[in-house]
């Protein structure tokens, strides 16, 4: 057994964490920005990433499990059992999610949104039936130039000249942010900092899940070493969001408006940076999409021909798509994150060997 190297475990996490959702700067202003505590919130997630993400590992190594199912097979019998279904719905929002934000980037850029999004689904589908091998390349060029266009442009909003007026400290930027019909970021709070924290820690919860993955990657069980390395990828991960807050607060309404702001920041300085940001941006939609595509091949097992299958897959998800971007993201990932939360608490607690 050859062990990852610490390098590689920190930046395979900090990329999956970094994903479409996190670059298209909605998931970052739903849960930091327009929040009244968004200190508190990015902390909750900063320490949820880290800690989350060195626990995982270091409870996959103790059991010596390659994968979250695995370890929570060997764990509680009880818990797995449900794990499978779960895990499903819980792509197949994400992948309902990175199609309405195809159609969100879409519109924002004047083109047709739900026709764009539909070819998205039907080519995501047919990619993940056919094979990955593009997709992988892809991926491998993709992560560095991502991370990199999301710092430099958000260091670049926060930095640089302000474009608009800063965010309302309150919860919102001035009301515009929320657009008509739009539901107020997140579940209704008992109190700003108490609910801020639990944005925040269901925030570092979904997207430790959706990283499990990466941390244990089914080939080989972890050592113990990575766990530290797992923590220094939540911690840089907590570190980017809060630069992405700082740069949207900057921005204020003139940017938070708009369903996918970081590629309006992009607009704001100028027409060749907005398109270079969209086009990295969809590439990520695209990946993510067919990363949370693959499993969901289990649903199609058997058919005589998994294209079609995987089609009404996709088709199923761009229904559900059609919620919109910000609703999505504004209420279903906090559910997602809460029920993540509960999985996570449930294996620190459970100790011994398969428990019923």
């Amino acid at each position: 057994m050859v062990a990852r190297r610490p390098s590689s475990v920190t930046l395979g996490y900090l990329a999956s964490v970094v994903g479409a959702g996190f670059a298209s700067g909605q998931e970052v202003a739903s849960f930091f920005t327009l929040q009244p505590a968004p200190g508190a919130a990015l902390l909750a997630a900063t320490l949820t990433l880290a800690l989350g993400g060195g626990l995982l590992v270091r409870r996959a190594a103790a059991e010596e499990a390659s994968s979250l199912e695995e370890l929570l097979a060997r764990r509680s019998r009880r818990l797995a059992s449900w794990f499978a279904p779960l895990w499903l719905a819980y792509l197949w929002v994400i992948l309902a999610a990175m199609l309405a934000g195809c159609a969100a980037l879409l519109e924002q850029r004047g083109l047709p949104g739900r026709l764009g999004s539909a070819l998205l689904g039907l080519l995501v589908a047919w990619t993940a039936a056919r094979g990955v091998e593009l997709v992988d390349r892809l991926y491998r060029w993709l992560v560095p130039a991502k991370i990199g266009a999301l710092a430099g442009l958000a260091a670049l909003g926060w930095l640089g000249p302000p474009v608009g007026g800063e965010a309302d400290p309150g919860g919102g930027a001035g009301g515009a942010a929320l657009g008509p019909g739009l539901p107020p970021p997140g579940l209704p709070p008992p109190g700003p900092a108490l609910g801020a924290i639990f944005l925040g820690a269901a925030f570092g919860g979904y997207n430790l899940l959706l990283s499990a993955g990466v941390l244990l990657p089914e080939t080989q069980a972890p050592g113990r070493r990575e766990a530290p390395a797992a923590a220094l990828g939540g911690l840089l991960a907590g570190a980017m969001a809060a630069l992405v807050d700082a740069a949207l607060r900057r921005a204020g309404p003139e940017v938070l408006a708009y369903p996918v702001p970081m590629e309006r920041l992009a607009d704001l300085h100028g027409a060749w940076a907005s398109a270079l940001y969209a086009g990295v941006l969809m590439a990520a939609i695209f990946t993510t999409s067919v990363a949370v595509t693959l499993p969901l091949r289990s649903l199609g097992r058997g058919a005589r021909r998994p294209s079609l299958a995987m089609a009404g897959v996709a088709s199923v998800a761009w229904l559900v798509a059609q919620v919109g971007f910000v609703p999505l993201v504004r209420l279903a990932y906090p559910v997602m994150g809460g029920v993540a939360l509960i999985l996570l608490g449930w294996l620190g607690r459970v100790r011994g060997r398969a428990r019923r």
